[in-house]
């Protein structure tokens, strides 16, 4: 609405509906980006899980056991797609409230992160190493968001590791926050990747998993509470070292 001519009082209402009309607008072009990523995305699994069921609907034995394992595999894959999609549709509306604390302990969501990935790590013949057992320190994060940051950060690394290598996970105190690493010995990010590795669906060459959200998942959690994301290859030899930098909290909610 053209403020030209409008008289005084009435200006406040008139900015206020134009605030209105552009968040609006705003959240309706989240909608068509996040439709078309959905349909763009979804398409290709779908098409798999479509061709190995009607392999095994036309075979038996071995061939179809393979199939239909490959099938499950595929909505395996699209679940954890359609999951992150709409983690990150979430992350990037409009900021909202909560439904628990601001805040969490840092080494009960880490420790609660490795028991949901050691199976996944056994199955790739990777280790864990956490060279840290008791980190104890309060972060101004929610538990659920600290969760599936370090959840994304790990099972990238997990993913990216050859069988029969490690990811170490390190933790480093200072008096304003918790800093963690992720230290693993894939092959790491190309140099001229690094600057658009979070960008969704971005995926590098060297990768050939994954759905291309986790790191955007990742950095959208740290922007929306105040954490450093950290990313950078190994100086000396082959790996990744990923991470965040997350603010502690000192003072106790009241009573």
């Amino acid at each position: 609405i053209g403020e030209q001519g409008v008289p005084a009082e009435v200006l406040p209402l008139v900015g206020a509906l134009n605030g209105l009309f552009a968040r609006v607008t705003e959240a309706f072009e989240r909608e068509r980006h996040f439709t078309g990523d959905a349909a763009h995305e979804l398409r290709t699994p779908l098409a798999g899980i479509k061709a190995q069921l009607q392999i095994a609907q036309s075979a038996d034995g071995a061939i179809r056991e393979r199939a239909l394992r490959q099938a499950e595999e595929g909505v395996d894959r699209m679940s954890r797609l359609v999951s992150q999609m709409l983690l990150l549709a979430r992350l990037e509306t409009e900021p909202e409230e909560l439904s628990e604390p601001d805040f969490c302990e840092a080494g009960d969501e880490l420790r609660a992160v490795l028991q949901t990935l050691r199976p996944l790590a056994a199955r790739r013949k990777v280790q864990l190493l956490l060279q840290n057992a008791t980190v104890a320190a309060a972060v101004q994060v929610p538990a659920s968001m600290l969760h599936a940051a370090l959840r994304n950060l790990l099972e990238n690394s997990i993913h990216h590791t050859p069988p029969c290598k490690q990811v170490t996970i390190t933790t480093e105190l200072t008096p304003a926050q918790l800093r963690l690493r992720i230290v693993d010995e894939g092959p790491g990010i190309p140099p001229e990747a690094l600057a658009r590795i979070t960008r969704r669906f971005y995926r590098v060459a060297v990768a050939n998993t994954g759905t291309g959200l986790g790191l955007s998942i990742v950095a959208a959690i740290a922007q929306r509470y105040g954490m450093r994301l950290h990313l950078e290859n190994r100086p000396e030899r082959a790996g990744l070292i990923s991470g965040l930098d997350i603010p502690r909290r000192f003072h106790l909610p009241q009573p």
